[in-house]
């Protein structure tokens, strides 16, 4: 099934998780609320599933929860060290980083003891503009695109928690994902008219990890709305919202010309692929102060469901318990 982070609004403290059965088409909100009788706080914004455990990150709440990755039963907390929480990775034995938003700083956590035992420092970051996003491995190395008024991507050796290498790919890499063959693909926003870093169209960066180093970029229109990327169950087959959805295989050497779904002038904020069926999931905040909507599309780009979330509805995370019981 799949569980999506409803992110709530600034201040009110309303986030939200709603989970979804595509089977039968049934869904539930408040799954958090539900189970724990506490709210989940101000601001979700990840969540990732190790193993049985499901790890929920909450942005402006300073908070990481772990829960069970079946119900999102508390089993515990990280609250003291994290300065604005945006993802977590669990990277080896007890060991976990958890990106962050306004710091120039990884944390480092034992996930035994759900303590933060330190940091990795960000080369040429500092801490007012400092910004890291999203993590994938592969190997000893882990990469993290750095988003906010930032234009690279960096990788960590987990051998000796440091930063090893940093490679420009364009202003403000929004998303990124590891294909089958263990590229990089980025998504860059842009930034916007003012900013001062600079403004920029944005592009899709494809970087190959076997010596890390941009492979092919893809530059779109200045002012593009550019707010996710995905990838199917199988590695070969990207999906980006430029405006409207796109999709393109890893081989493409050029954007695609046609949307697959028309987003019909509707700024759709996240999206997701089902890694079995390959259907397509948007979510739409709506005005993001109502409860929102994602809108589920099969793999030829035909509306096919839609179900109801929290206010804000903007990640997404797969749950497959039948291959977490197996291993």
């Amino acid at each position: 099934g799949l569980y999506v982070i409803c992110q709530g609004n600034f201040g009110s403290a309303n986030s939200s998780i709603t989970f979804y059965d595509p089977e039968t088409n049934v869904y539930a909100g408040e799954v958090f609320v539900n189970t724990n009788k506490i709210p989940l706080g101000e601001l979700a914004q990840s969540m990732t599933i190790d193993g049985d455990d499901a790890w929920i990150v909450v942005n402006n709440s300073h908070v990481v929860y772990k829960t069970d990755a079946d119900d999102l039963e508390l089993e515990g907390s990280i609250t003291e060290g994290l300065t604005s929480p945006r993802y977590f990775k669990n990277v080896g034995a007890n060991k976990a980083y958890i990106t962050q938003l306004y710091s120039n700083r990884i944390a480092i956590v034992d996930t035994k003891n759900l303590k933060v035992t330190g940091y990795i420092e960000v080369p040429g970051m500092d801490v007012a503009t400092g910004s890291t996003e999203m993590m994938v491995q592969h190997g000893k190395y882990v990469y993290v695109n750095c988003w906010s008024y930032q234009k690279s991507v960096i990788r960590i050796d987990t051998t000796t928690d440091k930063v090893d290498a940093s490679l420009e790919v364009g202003l403000q890499p929004k998303s990124m994902v590891m294909d089958k063959n263990h590229d990089l693909w980025i998504l860059t926003d842009g930034s916007y008219e003012g900013s001062p870093v600079g403004h920029e169209a944005p592009r899709l960066v494809k970087v190959t990890t076997a010596d890390f180093k941009v492979a092919a970029t893809y530059e779109m229109t200045l002012n593009d709305y550019t707010p996710a990327l995905a990838i199917n169950g199988s590695g070969d087959r990207l999906y980006f919202i430029r405006n409207d959805v796109y999709t393109m295989s890893i081989t493409d050497t050029a954007l695609p010309a046609e949307p697959l779904i028309d987003c019909k002038g509707n700024y759709y904020y996240g999206l997701t692929v089902d890694p079995v069926r390959s259907d397509i999931y948007i979510a739409d905040a709506i005005d993001y102060v109502q409860p929102g909507r994602v809108l589920r599309y099969n793999s030829k780009g035909e509306l096919t469901q839609s179900f109801a979330t929290g206010v804000s509805p903007q990640a997404f995370c797969w749950y497959d318990p039948s291959a977490i019981n197996a291993k």
